[in-house]
């Protein structure tokens, strides 16, 4: 939610839109330099998040492959990662 609030307050995702269609300008003027200041640290938490969890799913199946074992099956959510067996 922190990183919906944020979004919203910075304006990130219409300066996207204004950007791609070529309005850099209106992009620039839409954007709030304060609250995209506490933007970065979620992005950079979402990069190190995935990150994370990738290694840590490729350390599962590396496991499983190496000791001949069944791999079980994952869902990812939103929120978690779901473990189905």
């Amino acid at each position: 939610m922190w990183e919906v609030f944020v979004n919203y307050n910075a304006k990130i995702n219409v300066a996207m839109i204004d950007s791609f269609n070529g309005h850099i300008d209106l992009a620039k003027t839409n954007l709030h330099p304060r609250w995209m200041w506490m933007y970065i640290p979620v992005y950079l938490f979402g990069i190190w998040d995935g990150y994370r969890t990738s290694v840590d799913l490729n350390n599962v199946y590396l496991s499983a492959e190496r000791e001949n074992a069944p791999f079980n099956t994952y869902t990812i959510g939103t929120a978690r990662i779901f473990l189905t067996t």
